[in-house]
């Protein structure tokens, strides 16, 4: 099921002179999540979740929430870090590793895919990053935390600091990179954000 533009702004959207990026983003959920989704007129993050006391039923990996609450990413206009749970989780395309575990484990056909226009990611609110949010070599149990800054006109590489001790304990020799500025979209493979516009 999809249901296009849930998500409004105030004003006229425009669009971006990006060919690739005059297309779809997409948010997962699981179908018994509509009613109230509707009921608030929108995608909540995680942490608004928890801060509302709204049940949800989440179609989330465990193991990958447990590390998304150990990312923190700076927040340029807020002047402080985030918790990645701050924020809700788009994609470029609905064929993911995630979708494919809900096929696998039986629940496909209780998931509903919300699209809204690539647009949104000229608000300077948005990050978005290069693979999986969660990939930031971070170990799956241990105390370990990750703070990041995203790359940005002013500095195109993404920097990371890694807490308590400044390393990371994971053994997982990949990372995303994380992009406040829609320059760095040619860092995605665009067939990816093509692929179900």
């Amino acid at each position: 099921m999809y249901i296009s533009d849930l998500i409004h702004k105030k004003g006229a959207v425009r669009k971006l002179n990006i060919d690739y990026l005059d297309g779809c983003m997409y948010h997962m959920s699981h179908f018994n999540n509509l009613r109230s989704i509707l009921k608030s007129g929108s995608l909540l993050s995680q942490q608004e979740l928890d801060s509302k006391k709204i049940k949800s039923h989440s179609i989330a990996n465990s193991e990958v929430q447990n590390l998304r609450r150990r990312i923190h990413v700076w927040d340029f206009s807020e002047k402080r870090y985030r918790s990645l749970h701050s924020y809700v989780p788009f994609y470029f395309t609905t064929r993911t590793p995630m979708l494919r575990n809900q096929r696998d484990s039986g629940m496909k056909d209780k998931i509903i895919i919300f699209e809204v226009s690539s647009a949104y990611l000229e608000d300077e609110k948005v990050l978005f990053t290069d693979g999986n949010a969660s990939n930031q070599q971070l170990s799956k149990s241990g105390g370990e935390e990750v703070r990041i800054i995203p790359a940005t006109v002013s500095s195109s590489t993404c920097h990371r600091k890694y807490l308590p001790d400044g390393l990371p304990y994971g053994t997982n020799p990949h990372r995303s990179d994380f992009y406040r500025d829609v320059v760095f979209l040619d860092r995605i493979n665009p067939r990816d954000a093509q692929r179900d516009c």
